[in-house]
């Protein structure tokens, strides 16, 4: 997968699709396809919320091949992801993982590539942009302000970095907060 695919749709059928306002004709969108590495990996970001859940819910997982390094929070079963998720074991040719919760850099790209412009030294995340691009055409769900939502970066022991639709925020791991899930490939 090359970067020219940021904004694609991903459908229940494990494919990702080029129109980026449109779902396909029969298709049910899931997902929008928001970061691709150097090395043709990726995250698609899900068009739904998962269940509001507590950082300790969501069980530690590294990301299938070598996704960048990165170390994703695999959200446990499908009551926490929510009956609005498909779960996926393939992306077309590509294994993928089941829905996760990314790391605070990983959301910040994402944001970025779907067209936030408020990325700035005062860690504000996404902004309208983001959700035209999720809401307009595919049907997903706005994320949600002034909620916030988990990302899988910790703070320090008790705490972890959460986004809200102003800016980046530690909050108690104990404390129940939004989910926006994503997928790895």
């Amino acid at each position: 997968m090359t970067a020219d695919y940021i904004g694609s749709v991903v459908c229940s059928d494990g494919n990702v699709y080029r129109a980026k306002t449109a779902v396909p004709s029969g298709k049910t969108a899931v997902g929008i396809l928001g970061k691709v590495t150097a090395t043709g990996h990726g995250l698609i970001l899900a068009l739904q919320d998962a269940t509001k859940q507590n950082w300790p819910t969501i069980n530690g997982w590294t990301s299938v091949t070598t996704y960048a390094g990165t170390t994703l929070k695999l959200l446990p079963n499908n009551a926490a992801r929510g009956a609005n998720l498909t779960s996926y074991t393939m992306l077309g040719e590509t294994a993928v993982s089941d829905w996760a919760v990314a790391q605070k850099s990983d959301y910040e790209a994402i944001f970025t590539n779907l067209g936030s412009t408020t990325g700035n030294s005062n860690g504000m995340t996404y902004d309208g942009n983001v959700n035209a691009y999720i809401t307009t055409g595919v049907g997903g769900t706005a994320i949600s302000g002034p909620g916030y939502y988990w990302s899988a970066t910790e703070f320090d022991g008790n705490r972890a970095w959460h986004f809200g639709s102003d800016y980046w925020f530690d909050n108690l791991k104990i404390l129940s907060d939004s989910v926006r899930p994503v997928l790895a490939f």
